[in-house]
């Protein structure tokens, strides 16, 4: 009869029904790994393009803020707000998620909820405030927003690799 072993150290026996012995689990398990690279690098890449969009609204818009209608002052405000609120909780949510903190899976659903509703709210302002008419390029990056989160929260809520590797 054939002795199933380890299949990441090859040494400890174990049963047929899993992978790994118990050591070489939680080893996978002290490390961000798997599917959690994606969240990583989209939280990564969303304080880049964050930081982008700010810095490109902050340094256009003093030339022609004030000749503006009042409607599209708030508009720009309430882009400037809520992408300076995005950035400060997607950084807070970058360093408890690299530190592996218990807080980090609470902070990922806040962000990925936080960002489909200033992504609504937007595609709303746009049609109700200014008056445009909505098209395909207003709202991707809300349907985009809603199926991100429709999968990473549920992630974030009931993985077992998530509950153990958040654990600080």
């Amino acid at each position: 009869m054939q002795k199933w072993v380890c299949t990441k150290c090859g040494e400890k026996e174990i049963p047929q029904d899993i992978e790994y012995c118990e050591e070489c689990t939680e080893k996978s398990f002290k490390k961000i790994g798997g599917w959690l690279y994606l969240p990583a690098i989209s939280l990564i890449l969303s304080i880049i393009n964050t930081l982008f969009l700010l810095g490109k609204t902050v340094n256009t818009m003093p030339q022609f803020y004030s000749a503006l209608p009042d409607h599209w002052q708030f508009f720009i405000i309430f882009e400037i707000t809520s992408n300076a609120l995005l950035l400060l909780l997607t950084i807070s949510t970058v360093i408890f998620f690299f530190r592996k903190s218990k807080k980090a899976p609470r902070l990922c659903v806040l962000f990925y909820l936080s960002n489909t509703i200033i992504k609504g709210i937007t595609v709303f302002l746009i049609a109700n405030i200014l008056s445009i008419p909505i098209s395909y390029n207003n709202i991707l990056p809300t349907l985009q927003a809603i199926v991100t989160t429709a999968i990473w929260v549920p992630y974030f809520m009931v993985s077992v690799r998530v509950k153990r590797t958040f654990v600080n």
